[in-house]
């Protein structure tokens, strides 16, 4: 579920990103991505821009066949709950894998946090920057303003994807250094597999794509999109030329740019889907962190497990391709014919 971010003609550095997904019931998710962003550029980065692989706003058609616009997913800075380590969204640094130590200056808002590098857990790794707090700082446009906004919105939603663009608070100046927390709140992320046989289990399988998988796979959706409507001429001439207009202008923005992640970690917290009949699958440059699943001391978020991923920089030059992949589980006691004597078996298979 990871995303990628960059900003036109800029040169980023991402020492450590980490991302922390919380799965609840009809596999809604809550997201909270942490990163320290150094700017290496010579300018300085007053916006960000931000793709998902999901998009937050869809067309649907409601019973009287009309169409209606339906939110799917929200972002939000949250990044003010880094100052304060008794916070609930610090666990990873107070009682995690990587508990360290924690200075947060309220006079200058520079936040210093030592912890083990999740990559060389002997070697002690310093990160100190300023603490962004620009809460409504999302750029989100308004599909029903203009027809531009709508093809956009209609171009998203079959890239299944949204793009959308944060502006800083505070310009990240050359060389200088900040850290940010953002939270995203999505429905339904997987549908549920058919399995008419057992109808009191709820079974979805989830994906995870790594930051660079995220931006290869919207380029290939785009290309996809325009190679098919070129073929079956299923997009009328305007619609085609701003379709084309977008891929050129998305292929501009992030050749001038260019954004790498030395370290980023995924704290997966199946929580409702915690019954997990197939081990998950993991490819490419990325390994486990610690055994699956670790047991956690501090028990955040009223569970004591979770399972954790680190992608590996092989050459240096930043972290490459990476998917996750595990199909989770849970048991509805309403809706399963056989009785709760059932459901208490399987947990106790599953867990």
């Amino acid at each position: 579920m990871c995303l990628t971010l960059f900003s036109s003609g800029k040169m980023l550095d991402i020492p450590l990103a980490v991302e922390t997904i919380r799965l609840k019931e009809d596999a809604n998710s809550s997201i909270t991505i942490d990163f320290f962003l150094h700017n290496k550029s010579n300018q300085s980065v007053k916006e960000l821009d931000v793709l998902y692989p999901r998009p937050f706003l869809v067309w649907t058609r409601n019973e009287a066949r009309r169409s209606v616009l339906n939110r799917l997913g929200w972002i939000k800075d949250i990044s003010h709950t880094l100052t304060d380590i008794s916070s609930d969204e610090n666990w990873f640094y107070s009682e995690g894998l990587a508990h360290g130590e924690w200075d947060y200056d309220r006079r200058t808002r520079n936040l210093k946090i030592t912890l083990p590098d999740p990559y060389a857990p002997d070697n002690p790794l310093t990160l100190e920057g300023g603490v962004e707090n620009n809460e409504g700082a999302f750029n989100h446009f308004n599909p029903e303003k203009n027809t531009e906004n709508r093809q956009r919105l209609a171009l998203m939603q079959k890239t299944h994807s949204a793009l959308f663009t944060y502006q800083l608070g505070i310009p990240l100046e050359p060389n200088a250094s900040g850290w940010f927390r953002w939270r995203i709140d999505i429905s339904e992320i997987s549908a549920p597999l058919p399995m008419d046989c057992l109808p009191c289990f709820d079974i979805r399988r989830f994906n995870i794509s790594g930051p660079k998988n995220v931006l290869e796979d919207f380029e290939d959706a785009l290309d996809e999109l325009l190679s098919e409507a070129q073929k079956r001429a299923k997009l009328t001439s305007g619609s085609m030329q701003f379709v084309k207009q977008q891929r050129e202008a998305f292929g501009s923005l992030t050749k001038d740019s260019k954004t790498k992640y030395d370290r980023y970690i995924i704290n997966l917290f199946p929580l409702h889907y915690s019954y997990l009949p197939i081990p998950p699958i993991w490819q490419g440059g990325v390994e486990p962190l610690g055994i699956l699943p670790n047991e956690l001391p501090g028990r955040p978020f009223k569970t004591k497990y979770c399972y954790q991923w680190k992608a590996v920089d092989a050459n240096n030059s930043g972290i490459g391709d990476f998917r996750i992949s595990f199909t989770g589980m849970e048991v509805d006691s309403d809706r399963c014919p056989s009785g709760k004597g059932v459901v208490k078996m399987v947990k106790k298979i599953f867990h």
